[in-house]
């Protein structure tokens, strides 16, 4: 059964959407990581 363009955009977008939804967490919790990782890096150097 094919599809309609306007059927097509819509599910297309909604991909787009989806997956910027996934990278924007996913920087977040990379910015996160980053910041323990120096935290746990100064704390080792101060004991």
């Amino acid at each position: 059964m094919p599809f309609s363009a306007r059927q097509l955009m819509m599910a297309l977008c909604d991909r787009i959407f989806v997956f910027g939804e996934l990278r924007s967490l996913a920087s977040k919790f990379s910015i996160q990581g980053a910041i323990v990782n120096i935290l746990t890096k100064h704390v080792n150097s101060l004991i």
